[in-house]
């Protein structure tokens, strides 16, 4: 079975933590095989991108591109943050960078967290009758702006990520 970590920030950001085995000693040999567990963690703090109120602390964030994002490994000590390891894409995480969690004897979480990019809008309590019942919907916009002159990368995640951050607060999350 693979365990697989999502971590919510006080601010809704979300970040995406490794995919483990829970008993390696049993692993199928066949990944299709295999079931995968989320385990949600609601973190007290706020994540890299956005400012903490609770801490008068604040990361020295380095520039991150769209669609890019930060390996960060969660502090030793109280309170706890993310420490940056560096900036990448999801996809260009090692699986010994991954393996970085499980030093010193113990075990740190770990997390990639996407940019947030985009403007989402979430609007609550839109009525809409279907047949044979009504209720209330809601409606969620979004939108970015790219360059022609740019590449397109993929910015799902960071997407994904204010989409959380805006229906948890029922407000408009911007970046």
């Amino acid at each position: 079975m693979h365990l697989h970590y999502r971590f919510t920030h006080a601010c809704g950001h979300t970040g995406i933590g490794a995919s483990a085995f829970k008993t390696p000693s049993t692993a199928s040999r066949y990944p299709n095989d295999e079931t995968s567990t989320t385990v949600i963690l609601e973190l007290p703090f706020s994540c890299p991108y956005c400012p903490d109120v609770k801490r008068s602390s604040t990361l020295n964030i380095p520039e991150v591109a769209p669609g890019h994002g930060i390996l960060a490994i969660i502090s030793s000590t109280w309170p706890w943050k993310w420490c940056i390891l560096r900036v990448c894409k999801y996809e260009d995480i090692a699986q010994k960078e991954w393996a970085q969690s499980m030093s010193d004897g113990g075990f740190r979480q770990m997390a990639w967290i996407p940019k947030p990019c985009g403007e989402v809008r979430v609007i609550y309590g839109l009525e809409e009758v279907r047949i044979g019942n009504r209720g209330a919907t809601t409606e969620v916009a979004c939108g970015w702006k790219q360059g022609a002159d740019r590449p397109v990368t993929s910015r799902f995640a960071g997407l994904l990520s204010q989409l959380n951050a805006a229906l948890l607060s029922g407000k408009n999350a911007g970046r």
